[in-house]
């Protein structure tokens, strides 16, 4: 006597529908079909202006991090500074007490 829950084999069995695999189909284009070739500098310029949207995105997100983080940081500023003042030559322009 079987459970009412067991499955026969004819239940387990999904039928082939062979336009289902159509849908999944793309045509190539010719630069996808065509034989492994060697990776240019045009190749790559491709794939930037492709991934352009994600590539603007991640540096807008790096940027708003680095700018929140300059800004939070407290300023830290250090400075010493020295000045000496000594009379070794009150003379400097050749003038004694304001006659020459």
């Amino acid at each position: 006597m079987e459970s009412p829950n067991t499955v026969t084999p004819e239940q387990s069995v999904v039928p082939f529908a062979p336009h289902a695999l159509e849908e999944t189909r793309r045509t190539l284009t010719p630069h996808e079909a065509a034989a492994p070739k060697e990776l240019t500098l045009r190749d790559y310029w491709h794939v930037l202006l492709r991934r352009k949207g994600a590539i603007g995105a991640f540096l807008l997100v790096v940027m708003m991090v680095v700018t929140l983080i300059t800004l939070r940081t407290p300023s830290r500023y250090v400075s010493t500074g020295r000045i000496s003042v000594s009379r070794e030559n009150p003379d400097v322009a050749g003038f004694k007490n304001g006659v020459s």
